[in-house]
């Protein structure tokens, strides 16, 4: 027994890892690419998206014995890109549920705004509940969410009368019907942005400091290789019967799945930004109490502008888009864009150690970080927009060769000594 004790003392934490990392990514992101490339789409998603997040308890597990948590000191040192990764998530979960409240739910519809619907004020309602809880709670409080998708998921398949609410999207999409290069040069800011991103994820970081070794590097393999695998694989059936279906259409048992999870996300990166000083229930990982306040203030602007955004972009139509890209994707992807390009620039120029950037100050990498960005977003745009493919690994590199560019184009800058 005292073998399983630390299997048994992970599953808590692995609940809280699998339900903060299910987001309206992983329960999104996989349906536009298997309908754009097919079930293959899904692979490329879902492998460097388990073995990134699972990486982290890795890179982040202790070295020394009473040494301070990597995990801390890491934050400590990058506290300001990890707080704008938290208030981004949050605003990505309000616009895309304001979405899909209005494009799957209209029946609830109330009030003068059409998207402000019964249903955003519960996934309002619970994610400020879910910010206010005590972390153990909270570890609580994710297994049962992870629960309650799963008969969710459950009820979506009876209500049917078969099997077909989760099938297998077809082998090709809309953009492989004669090669998958398409998805070959979309590949490298799928894996560049889920290899990266989870180490600026607060609520990840919170369970690596926290649980110690053998328990924390369980909570992360059964955490992402178990719960997570599971949240996507239901992603991947539905996203299968959405493809067949052509309606757009959605279960509401699966609507309900997604507005749940993408509750907790927010819940519990709100709670990750207010500190202790602002809610004493919120203990987090460090105590912080003036910055709390623009972050409240942020977090009150995402909460009121992101509904509404989310009811204004289904009749928007922007017209430097194709026909068939609607304004609703075009601002999902723009989300994307900070996830594939924004935030893994930041990481691997300003926070990435033994490369040649790290040898600079803090004003140089951020001006190499701005230059990726610089590259990197209209690269982005090119292939997600326009279709122009190859822009997207272009952009990518851009991103990869900054470190070792940077301090070239630093050394032509600096002064020649003056002999005398």
């Amino acid at each position: 027994m005292q073998g399983l004790a630390p299997i048994l003392r992970a599953i808590l934490p692995a609940c809280y890892l699998a339900a903060s990392w299910t987001w309206v990514i992983g329960m999104w992101l996989p349906v536009n690419l298997t309908t754009d490339f097919g079930w293959p789409a899904w692979v490329v998603f879902a492998v460097p998206n388990v073995i990134g997040a699972t990486l982290v308890g890795f890179i982040h597990r202790p070295r020394r014995h009473n040494a301070p948590p990597p995990a801390q000191s890491f934050f400590e040192t990058h506290r300001s890109a990890i707080h704008w990764f938290s208030f981004v998530t949050i605003a990505l979960q309000l616009f895309f549920c304001g979405v899909l409240a209005r494009e799957q739910l209209t029946f609830f519809s109330i009030g003068p705004i059409g998207g402000v619907s019964a249903s955003m004020v519960g996934v309002v309602t619970l994610a400020l509940v879910i910010a206010l809880l005590p972390i153990r709670r909270a570890m609580m409080a994710a297994a049962l969410v992870l629960l309650a998708s799963v008969g969710l998921a459950f009820f979506a398949a009876q209500a049917t009368g078969n099997a077909q609410t989760f099938v297998l999207p077809p082998l090709h999409g809309e953009r492989t019907q004669t090669t998958y290069l398409p998805l070959i040069f979309m590949a490298p800011a799928i894996i560049i942005g889920f290899l990266t991103c989870p180490h600026l994820d607060a609520t990840i970081l919170r369970i690596r400091r926290d649980a110690n070794d053998p328990s924390g590097l369980y909570a992360f393999i059964l955490g992402f290789f178990g719960f997570f695998l599971l949240m996507i694989m239901m992603t991947l059936g539905y996203a299968g019967s959405m493809s067949y279906a052509k309606t757009g259409l959605m279960s509401v048992y699966i609507v309900g799945h997604i507005l749940l999870q993408a509750a907790f996300t927010m819940g519990i990166h709100a709670r990750a930004m207010v500190k202790g000083g602002a809610f004493k229930k919120c203990d987090t990982i460090t105590h912080d109490v003036r910055p709390a306040r623009r972050r409240i203030a942020f977090a009150l602007f995402t909460l009121t502008l992101m509904p509404m955004l989310g009811t204004a972009a289904q009749d928007m139509r922007l017209p430097f888009t194709r026909a068939d890209y609607p304004s609703s994707r075009l601002i999902y992807e723009t989300f994307m864009g900070a996830y594939s390009i924004v935030f893994p620039a930041y990481l691997w120029i300003c926070a990435m150690p033994k490369t040649p950037a790290a040898r600079l100050d803090r004003k140089q990498r951020l001006t190499g970080f701005a230059l990726a960005c610089a590259f990197g977003l209209p690269g982005l745009a090119l292939g997600a927009i326009w279709h122009i493919d190859w822009g997207i690994p272009l952009g990518v590199g851009a991103i990869v060769a900054m470190p070792w560019l940077l301090p070239k184009s630093q050394a032509k800058r600096a002064p020649k000594p003056v002999i005398t």
